[in-house]
């Protein structure tokens, strides 16, 4: 009978499994911080240091913040979350690219980044989802239009914003 019961609660593991898979939802760092948003957790724009520290401790794992965090509106919340859920725009990869990684902006989602920060490089069109622990670079070339212009509405007053080009080059 336990050995019955057991293979039952494998078999609906299994299909739960296979059906959670199938809705496209993946375990990514961005995901979780899309299902963040989407539980409400607040979302916060900052300029970052385009250089690490030596201590990761330090800013967003070692990227100095420059600026005081701007809350996105719950319009740009939603145009981020869905954003990240878009997986054809992102192109998942473990290091960061030839360029070096040097961000200028962040994305902290919850109040100082409890649930997770994103670093944005568009030197190299990459992003770093900084998830305790689980950190992870993509790249995000097919996403940069709709980042820039996300964070332009966000900064509107930023220079360095202004000057990006959003159809720069994508390298690969």
């Amino acid at each position: 009978m336990r050995s019955a019961i057991a293979a039952a609660g494998l078999a609906v593991g299994l299909v739960a499994g296979f059906a959670a898979a199938g809705t496209g939802h993946h375990s990514s760092g961005r995901w979780a911080l899309a299902d963040a948003m989407a539980s409400g957790a607040p979302v916060f724009v900052v300029r970052v240091e385009n250089k690490p520290s030596k201590d990761r401790t330090q800013g967003i794992d070692g990227y100095a913040v420059l600026s005081r965090p701007r809350p996105l509106s719950p319009d740009q919340t939603r145009r981020l979350q869905d954003l990240f859920r878009e997986d054809k725009r992102f192109d998942a990869h473990h290091a960061a690219s030839a360029c070096g990684f040097f961000p200028g902006f962040a994305f902290r989602v919850g109040r100082d980044g409890e649930k997770g920060n994103v670093l944005i490089c568009f030197d190299c069109n990459e992003i770093k989802v900084v998830d305790f622990g689980k950190d992870s670079y993509e790249s995000s070339c097919h996403a940069r239009r709709a980042l820039i212009d996300l964070l332009r509405s966000a900064m509107p007053d930023d220079a360095q914003l202004a000057q990006l080009d959003a159809d720069g080059e994508c390298y690969f």
